[in-house]
């Protein structure tokens, strides 16, 4: 996720025990079976969180036999906020079971077991009150959030945020970065006066009585559970298209934005500097990895920053800007090039645990330097790199995240963002030839497309690339904390010159 600020601090959401605190048999039931397709028909508000609806879960059973369906689904908890779902009822494969729904799962015990290489559909009709955002000012004016789902009052918007473990507040899904959707397909039925966004493509607009209108969206790329979202409000379509240099293709951009924004002129700009970027990008990393649907931005009037839902950004109106005039603690990031870098980094090969979110965040991050160097604004580069090094120093620890159920490890700015940047920086000048550090980004890509991938999944490739062991690197700067400290002493005499060297660590623990 990509709100800088709203993940200097931990995430309130702490109430929500992610999949690796529940009980090794429920999250290996889960295991069980490997979701192929995703089908969200939910009726949703953009004045309220109040969802209701149904999804239907088309999986593969992987396991000898399939005896208990699970899926995970909030079902209670106390918040600032009060948040809950009630399950209505359970069908598999079009007949109606009885479950529990506990601890935030939905267990299903099955009536005709399923067997290995079967497909079967669960669906599941609910509705509740999915929201436990709450945005709190700390200390330095840090932003603290949490997700689900949360309107804008005065905008009259409501949008998603599932990023890391927070989809189960307003869908039945799994949880699992390893098991990406083949497929996904999202009804979305709002008032008449609203336009919603989402994945993928807009299938079809069905107008309905009661002044209330059906969309249909479907992508057709593998996609992870967090990256599925939504927006519904009464927005303007804005469309366009970006060239692509590798063919005579071209990229749709299809955004939604607020015409009665004092941001609006800005945020059209942006939109051509996107355009800009997807050439950059597409030159050096490969096309655009979800070219045959969209690109394209949701705009929301709120604290965050951004979010990389896949081919469709939700952003900040303020945050939607063209090129930040200067880079520094509380001005960190170039939200635009950062958003679509992870259309790549993020989206398309995603991490493979929440230890190696390095491989979504770091790499997005440094894309915000290389967009700068190629589009050669060379002095806001060197100010990024200068900023960035100084505000990694401020945080201690490794960007290999120890703790996956703690959000603000997950996402620490300064290590996850910042110092995982500069690793990539300082890795492609240990491999001192342009050409060969981007082919091997471009291999990594390509190896790992619409999959996950770790940090050490990474090295290899890189290894492979550039005929070189990169184990110390990886070990020093990768799994390692905190950073080298040199102490330089000179001298001249004459013609006679005595440099002093001291290599220190710096020891301080996170």
């Amino acid at each position: 996720m990509k709100n800088f600020l709203l993940f200097l601090c931990a995430s309130l959401f702490s109430s929500i025990p992610p999949l690796a605190a529940q009980t090794d048999r429920h999250a290996g039931l889960m295991r069980n079976y490997d979701v192929k397709h995703y089908s969200l028909d939910l009726e949703i508000s953009n004045t309220s969180p109040k969802i209701s609806g149904n999804v239907t879960i088309l999986a593969d059973v992987v396991s000898a036999k399939l005896d208990t369906f699970i899926v995970e689904l909030i079902n209670t908890t106390s918040a600032i906020n009060y948040t809950y779902m009630i399950v209505d009822s359970v069908k598999i494969n079009q007949t109606i079971h009885v479950f529990r729904h506990t601890n935030d799962l939905i267990i299903v015990p099955l009536i005709n077991p399923v067997n290995q290489g079967t497909l079967f559909a669960a669906q599941v009709f609910y509705h509740g009150l999915a929201t436990i955002f709450d945005y709190q000012r700390l200390y330095d004016g840090t932003i603290v959030s949490n997700t689900g789902i949360q309107v804008v009052e005065n905008q009259k918007q409501s949008f998603s945020m599932s990023e890391s473990r927070g989809a189960k507040v307003w869908w039945p899904c799994k949880q699992d970065l390893t098991d990406k959707a083949d497929s996904v397909t999202f009804y979305i039925t709002t008032d008449s006066i609203n336009k919603s966004g989402s994945n993928g493509i807009l299938k079809s607009t069905q107008y309905l009585p009661n002044k209330k209108v059906r969309y249909k969206w479907e992508t057709k790329y593998p996609i992870d559970y967090y990256l599925i979202s939504f927006v519904v409000g009464p927005y303007k379509e804005y469309t366009t298209y970006a060239p692509l240099t590798s063919s005579n293709d071209s990229v749709k951009i299809q955004s939604l934005l607020n015409l009665n924004s004092p941001h609006y002129q800005r945020n059209l700009k942006g939109i051509e500097v996107t355009k800009r970027l997807i050439k950059v990008f597409s030159d050096l990393l490969g096309d655009y990895p979800f070219k045959n649907e969209k690109y394209g931005y949701c705009v929301v009037d709120t604290p965050l920053d951004g979010m990389e839902n896949q081919t469709m950004t939700t952003i900040n109106s303020n945050a939607f800007d063209t090129i930040p005039s200067s880079f520094s603690f509380y001005s960190p990031s170039w939200v635009i090039a950062h958003e679509l870098a992870h259309s790549w980094f993020g989206d398309n090969v995603t991490c493979k645990t929440w230890n190696d979110i390095w491989i979504n965040e770091g790499f997005a991050t440094y894309m915000e330097y290389v967009s700068l160097q190629k589009l050669h604004l060379d002095d806001l580069a060197k100010e990024w790199m200068t900023a960035s090094h100084q505000i990694a120093q401020l945080y201690r620890g490794s960007v290999y995240v120890t703790d996956i159920n703690d959000d603000q490890e997950i996402f620490d700015f300064g290590l996850t963002y910042k110092k995982g940047a500069i690793i990539l920086h300082t890795l492609r000048y240990e491999i001192n030839n342009d050409t060969i550090f981007f082919k091997g980004i471009k291999d990594y890509l390509i190896k790992y497309a619409h999959s996950v991938a770790s940090g050490a999944d990474f090295q290899k490739v890189m290894e492979i690339t550039t005929g070189s062991d990169l184990t110390d690197f990886f070990n020093q700067w990768y799994y390692g904390e905190a950073y080298p400290v040199f102490n330089v002493i000179w001298n001249q005499s004459k013609d006679t010159l005595t440099i002093i060297s001291n290599q220190t660590t710096d020891s301080c623990k996170r």
